[in-house]
Parts: C-alpha cells; structure tokens; sequence
C-alpha cells in the first residue's frame, strides 16, 4: 500500500491507495463538510493515463449510485468532480460547469466503500476509506 499527499480542488487530501486497476482512479474524497450544513461533499476522479476515456455508462455501485451519461469523457491527465450538489459545489469552489457533474444518490459517510465500474461492469478503481486510523484523523 502506498500513500500519496494531493493537493486539489479544496483542501489537502491524503490517499492511500492498493492496486490501481485503471487509468482512472479516485483521487479525493470530500465527505465531511465544513460547516456541516454545506452540500458540497464530492468525489474526485483523475485520468492518470496516456489517453482520453469515454466514461459513458460508468457507476459507482458502493457507497453513492451515479451513472456517467452518454458523451462523458474524461480526458488524459485530467480531473472531474461528482458532486452531491453540483450548483452548490460549483459557487463555492468556483468550478467550470464541464467538470463537475451530479447529483449522485446517497450521501458519503464518514467511512464507506466506493466502486467504480465500467461500463462492463468491471471494478475499474475501489476505495476503502474511513475517518479513523488508517487515515489521518486531521482529514476529518
């Protein structure tokens, strides 16, 4: 297992992450707001690999139900944001419209997992993360 300090939209983030079975990994979850009446819990995804990725068709099936809609892709190197309140994320953080995309169903909980699948159903990236050891208590 190996742990990465990320720098992205909000905050400073720590993850730790097993095998990578994609190019498309969860970069960042944000699940407990502050002030906890904002709505603007998200999960990052990141495209760590040499070429773009049509996501059309792809869900998380833990956790939070979202599936990506048709013409969804997600570009070599780049970033998008599922948000639970997409408008509300958008205001506060000051994002482009094109890449933050939501509402999904449910909300985070302060330990859970999440499971990104393809289109064929495959786990493309899973992250079993929590507020207690072994995550550090300060990103809660």
């Amino acid at each position: 297992m190996s742990c990465f300090r990320l720098r992205t939209i909000a905050e400073l983030a720590f993850i730790c992450s097993g095998t990578v079975l994609g190019e498309v990994v969860i970069n960042e979850i944000h699940y407990d707001a502050d002030p906890k009446t904002d709505a603007i819990e998200f999960v990052e995804l990141h495209n760590a690999g040499g070429k773009n990725i049509d996501l059309s068709g792809w869900r998380f099936s833990n956790g939070i139900k979202y599936t990506f809609p048709t013409n969804t892709t997600l570009e070599s190197g780049g970033y998008l944001v599922l948000a639970e309140n997409p408008a509300e994320l958008r205001r506060k953080f000051k994002l482009s419209a094109s890449v933050v995309f939501g509402p999904y169903i449910n909300r985070l909980s302060n330990g859970e997992v999440l499971t990104l699948r393809d289109v064929a159903d495959q786990s493309v990236d899973r992250v079993d993360y929590g507020s207690g050891f072994p995550w550090p208590t300060a990103a809660s």
